[in-house]
């Protein structure tokens, strides 16, 4: 047999044991967001920047913790050249939100009737020539 030499030093073992510590706070940390409302969850943001990388999952749960499912079928059924759908569940809250939050400051409250009225409303093609 010839030679065999294997190195490992210990650096290759604490940059594996942080990568898989930082994996299980991090699994922690979703763990804990799912159990947290959408103001909770913006408030830890702004302190901890960990959390703006929460998963799909996250934010996912928050969408239905926040509106029934119902709701997400109607908004998935618009039409897209009129809903303009984003990119991701966190990107569509932060509208949802940022809409509301208008809305109230204007002395609305905004509900679900509101939304699926709008709806009707915007997703009707009107006639231009009217």
């Amino acid at each position: 047999m010839g030679n065999f030499t294997f190195r490992i030093s210990c650096n290759d073992f604490r940059v594996k044991a942080n990568g898989d510590i930082l994996r299980l706070c991090f699994k922690s940390i979703e763990d804990i967001a799912m159990h947290l409302t959408l103001k909770e969850v913006y408030r830890y943001i702004q302190i901890c920047k960990q959390f703006s990388l929460l998963s799909d999952r996250v934010w996912d749960n928050l969408c239905n913790t926040r509106y029934p499912k119902q709701f997400w079928i109607r908004a998935m059924q618009r039409p897209v050249s009129i809903s303009k759908p984003l990119s991701s569940a966190k990107e569509e809250l932060k509208r949802l939100t940022i809409f509301e939050t208008r809305m109230f400051e204007d002395g609305v409250t905004w509900t679900l009737s509101d939304y699926y009225l709008m709806w009707d409303h915007q997703d009707v093609p009107h006639d231009s020539n009217a």
